[in-house]
């Protein structure tokens, strides 16, 4: 059923967090620890939020021991949410709120990297 399909792609754009957290995976997969650093979410939040999309087949996980990254399944998802990004821009929103996001991820990565 098509409608149930539309349904849940809706839900999981409709909340900003989750459409911040997609902006992260873009790219790479990342691990749940600078999600939760990157978006300045608590555990549950973080949880929540990638359960939703987790079960939508949108992005799936991968443990290594106890920690747990996440990546977008189809690739075409990368291409809508860079039409998003491209649209949004145009209107001026969210912009800076993505830019920071994925500055705190860069942030994050190159901090653990020089320790």
């Amino acid at each position: 059923m098509p409608e149930k399909i539309f349904f849940y792609l809706f839900l999981a754009f409709a909340d900003p967090t989750r459409i911040r957290l997609l902006n992260l995976l873009c790219k790479n997969e990342v691990g749940v620890g600078k999600i939760q650093r990157a978006l300045a979410l608590g555990q549950s939040q973080t949880s929540h939020h990638l359960g939703i999309l987790r079960n939508i087949g949108l992005i799936e996980d991968r443990r290594i021991g106890k920690n747990v990254f996440y990546r977008i399944v189809p690739k075409k998802i990368r291409h809508v949410i860079s039409i998003l990004n491209r649209l949004l821009a145009k209107k001026g929103l969210p912009g800076e709120e993505f830019v920071n996001d994925l500055l705190a991820l860069k942030n994050i990565s190159e901090k653990r990297n020089s320790t």
